[in-house]
């Protein structure tokens, strides 16, 4: 099973409707980002997971393509996981 985006909806009087779709900055195919999802109480801040993403970026904004000092990106840091903040 592969995840690769988020769709967030809100409901309206006639029912529901896409709000928002949604991919990581960075996706790679096996990085499970959507596996977890949590939204604020309000509604304004959305935070989405990808259990298996291998950059070794760190920190809030951090550099995604970090590639461990390697000469091309190579996602060294494997299964390391991420979160991004919307």
């Amino acid at each position: 099973m592969l995840f690769r985006s988020v769709y967030l909806f809100t409901e309206t009087a006639s029912g529901w409707s896409q709000r928002s779709y949604i991919k990581a900055s960075n996706p790679d195919a096996s990085d499970f980002f959507g596996a977890s999802v949590a939204l604020s109480g309000d509604g304004d801040m959305l935070v989405v997971g990808a259990e298996d993403e291998d950059s070794a970026a760190t920190g809030l904004n951090g550099n995604q393509l970090d590639d461990c000092g390697a000469a091309t990106a190579s996602n060294c840091a494997n299964r390391a996981g991420a979160a991004y903040i919307y």
